[in-house]
């Protein structure tokens, strides 16, 4: 509900004070953007990206430029304690740092 991906049958979902039950396609695509991370279990992380390529990925849809992108990512990777695994592709990482991967990518 929270991601607009569903509409209620009963009720409203708020965000920031609007009911995005009334947000059109675009709308709902702006808020997944910016005010919403999904987790998977599988973290869904691409295999043939690194660490930071896979952060910075969604960065390119909220239209961030590429020295933007890069720096954002290492530094959100830096947080989530995987700066030495920036370089890594997701079958080089752990379950867990994966899971950190997945995370810093929810931010942009």
């Amino acid at each position: 509900m929270i991601g607009g991906l569903d509409r209620p049958t009963k009720g409203q979902v708020y965000m920031d004070e609007v009911d995005i039950s009334k947000l059109d396609a675009y709308e709902l695509a702006w808020l997944r953007c910016h005010k919403v991370g999904y987790i998977f279990q599988t973290f869904n992380l691409i295999s043939v990206l690194t660490a930071i390529e896979n952060v910075s990925l969604p960065m390119i849809f909220a239209g961030l430029k590429r020295n933007e992108r890069i720096e954002k990512a290492k530094a959100l990777l830096e947080m989530v304690g995987l700066g030495n695994r920036m370089n890594h592709r997701p079958s080089e990482l752990s379950a867990g740092q994966q899971q950190r991967v997945a995370i810093a990518g929810l931010r942009e």
